[in-house]
């Protein structure tokens, strides 16, 4: 994977090269505040729907989310990550790159179609008829875009306007169930989700013009990145992100096979919920310490990230306690005695909370720091023990369906985090010398 035959030239506006600001700035800070918009509306949604729409629908929710997550994973390639370095590292122009990404976006319509079929045929997720599954095609295409532009506004700024670009489709998003549910409707999710994702991809392309971008001049210093350097550098992010949303999917398949019924996968999504609650955040800053990694030299990026996850580690252990004993009380109010199974498996995942704190913050740092094949093999050992442990502890029937997948969960985040902080400790050394 050769990225090194295209020489460096710095993207516009990032002269000032923003590897010298300490992540912890007030910038940083309010970009942050916004970025939790996100999780918290897609927190807001799994509320109102399931206390207002019961366990049945919180699974059909749930099935379509995990479905477009997964999308995005395959369907992106680790393109999203490639482009955000090509205009860091190479200079790369990013108008060229967002014709690119639009043009790479409409190649996938067709498999994603056939794909999507192929899915609802063997396993029944909620897109049973023809319109819905129109609009989870268009859906998980316009998500990909989105995505990718959003890359490319990665590049230009990494503070409130970026911030607030991965908020607004989870607001977006609440504000049509809201509605429909005030409307006296159980909400179309597949509607909904195109509908947010179109707005989404209006207001990022809006954004990247505010940049230069999408104009059609030209950047006159500008160079050509070929898709061979594109897809090599996203090889690894591919795998990594595709790791990841394989977790969520497989573990509904898994209540599925088990005999679980739509009620099941809406009681344990409360759980993942709580899981989602905890890792959205540190997932949605991670795109924001990657770019400014990527920026600074690999010296600085071990120190930062080392210092920064540290400092998270402390301050994430009181909040883990009292997510831990909350739990147990917490989710059969707030969201229904129908989801009272899911109070002992949120307990269990929210202890999960400080190791996912430590391998959130070192997963920019050790991509960025050029050692991408360390996280692919940490994220491939983490579904694989997902996989394993649940199956196990499934099988040997232990304990309940629901238990069993957050034990998996946390030992998996366990050992990420442990396998995380081994390889800080070595590259420690090796940088400061």
């Amino acid at each position: 994977m050769s990225t090194t035959e295209i020489t460096p030239d710095p993207p516009p506006d990032r002269e000032n090269n923003r590897s010298g600001k300490a992540v912890t700035s007030a910038e940083a800070t309010v970009a942050i505040a916004i970025q939790l918009c996100g999780p918290i509306s897609y927190f807001a949604v799994v509320l109102l729907v399931s206390r207002l729409h019961g366990a049945s629908a919180q699974g059909q929710f749930a099935e379509l989310k995990v479905w477009i997550d997964l999308v995005i994973a395959f369907g992106a390639l680790g393109l999203p990550q490639s482009l955000t370095y090509a205009i860091n590292r190479l200079g790369a122009d990013g108008t060229e790159l967002a014709v690119l990404s639009t043009k790479f976006t409409l190649v996938l319509v067709v498999p994603l179609a056939i794909c999507s079929l192929l899915l609802r045929e063997i396993s029944g997720l909620p897109f049973g008829d023809s319109l819905s599954l129109v609009f989870v095609t268009l859906a998980g295409c316009v998500a990909i875009l989105v995505t990718m532009l959003r890359s490319i506004l990665l590049a230009y700024t990494d503070g409130v306007m970026f911030s607030g670009s991965i908020a607004l489709q989870p607001f977006v998003l609440f504000l049509i169930v809201l509605l429909w549910t005030f409307a006296g409707h159980v909400p179309r999710f597949d509607a909904a989700m195109l509908a947010s994702f179109c707005l989404a991809l209006v207001v990022v392309a809006f954004m990247l013009h505010s940049f230069g971008v999408m104009k059609s001049t030209r950047r006159r210093n500008a160079q050509g990145v070929r898709l061979k350097v594109l897809f090599g550098f996203g090889m690894h992010a591919f795998a990594q992100n595709a790791s990841v949303a394989l977790v969520p999917m497989i573990s509904i398949w898994l209540i599925r096979r088990s005999g679980g019924s739509i009620e099941d996968v809406g009681v344990w999504s409360i759980a993942a919920a709580v899981f989602q609650a905890v890792a959205s955040p540190l997932a949605m800053v991670a795109p924001m310490l990657f770019s400014r990694w990527t920026a600074a030299s690999a010296d600085t990026t071990v120190l930062q990230s080392s210092d920064l996850s540290n400092r998270a580690l402390r301050l994430s252990l009181l909040p883990t306690c009292i997510l831990v004993a909350g739990a147990w009380f917490l989710v059969p109010i707030v969201f229904g005695s129908a989801f009272a199974d899911a109070a002992f498996a949120s307990a269990v995942l929210a202890a999960s909370l400080p190791f996912i704190v430590v391998s959130r913050i070192m997963a920019p740092a050790i991509f960025a720091s050029g050692a991408p094949h360390v996280l692919t093999a940490l994220l491939g050992l983490r579904l694989v023990v997902v996989v394993v442990t649940a199956s196990t502890l499934i099988w040997l029937e232990l304990t309940n369906l629901f238990v069993s997948l957050s034990l998996s969960w946390t030992l998996a985040e366990v050992l990420l985090a442990m396998g995380s902080v081994l390889w800080r400790r070595q590259a420690a050394p090796l940088k400061r010398k």
